[in-house]
């Protein structure tokens, strides 16, 4: 059952986002960006303080991190002693590993439950507990024995099978996430200039500086992803250029709920090629859709 964290917990709940970072980026760079998430490897970029979550929205947000911390694809193999392989049909989507392998967070998926985030200590299934995370993988006890969940490598994950939803509606997350349903706004047009493009295409190179000039915090409701919220670090230009406004909170990308790991997988696929992409967001407390031109 979804467990309810408490205030001083919110600041490390996980989720992808990552995917939902992902996604996010795919707005901002897409067909840019989709490479260079794939090549990012766990480092030190410091963390950056969350945006104010905007009235309406009740759902609970963890901080913004490095997109390296997340590990929501994969790793490079850690050099550590390996403990016994998991006999048990849990799935390990992403990791948020801390200095302290008995403070960290993960992302499992099960037959019964989907896929949620779960603290260490918890009890991820009848009998298996949460024990230790590393950032390539987890332990976790069943009836006193460790077991580890290792992380796909990046060929093993699919993409999931998800209807599209048609134009000019607001996702079905968009209700998840406590809001109240209205009418959409017209989509307004979003043209990246030719200017903002070779910015972008000079961030590629700088990922770290792409961090620090884009906030992207993954939104939860009760354990599971329901979007990703975007916000302006030290640069309070390149989102309004591209349609974005402060806190908003991206639902979904072309059709496909940002809402797992899967689906951003599913969502990355899809742009690689394109010319413009349709956001759905929450923007204080209403769907509304953006469409953004890429070339």
């Amino acid at each position: 059952m979804p467990v309810a964290f408490p205030a001083h917990d919110r600041g490390r709940v996980a989720l992808l986002a990552a995917n939902l970072c992902c996604a996010l980026l795919a707005v901002l760079a897409l067909w840019l960006l989709v490479r260079l998430l794939w090549a990012l490897v766990p480092g030190d970029d410091a963390a950056i303080a969350p945006a104010p979550v905007p009235a309406g929205v009740a759902s609970a947000a963890a901080p913004a991190r490095s997109i390296a911390q997340w590990h929501l694809f994969g790793s490079a193999p850690a050099q550590r002693g390996g403990d016994g392989p998991s006999t048990t049909s849990l799935i390990l989507r992403g990791t948020l590993a801390d200095a302290d392998p008995k403070a960290g967070i993960a992302v499992i998926a099960d037959a019964g439950n989907g896929e949620r985030s779960w603290r260490v200590g918890e009890e991820v299934s009848p009998g298996v507990r949460l024990a230790r995370v590393y950032a390539d993988r987890v332990v976790v006890t069943r009836d006193g024995t460790e077991e580890t969940l290792a992380l796909p490598r990046d060929g093993d994950l699919r993409p999931a099978s998800v209807p599209r939803g048609a134009p000019g509606t607001a996702s079905s997350h968009a209700a998840r996430a406590n809001t109240t349903t209205s009418t959409n706004t017209p989509a307004p047009r979003a043209r990246a200039p030719t200017s903002l493009q070779a910015q972008i295409e000079r961030l590629r190179q700088n990922p770290a500086e792409l961090m620090k000039r884009v906030q992207v915090v993954p939104v939860l409701s009760d354990g599971h992803l329901s979007g990703v919220r975007v916000s302006t670090g030290t640069d309070t230009v390149l989102l309004s250029q591209l349609g974005f406004e402060q806190g908003d909170v991206v639902t979904a990308v072309n059709g496909t709920p940002v809402d797992s790991i899967e689906r951003g997988q599913q969502i990355m696929s899809s742009l690689g090629s394109a010319s413009s992409v349709r956001v759905t967001v929450l923007r204080a407390g209403k769907p509304t859709e953006i469409t953004v031109g890429l070339r």
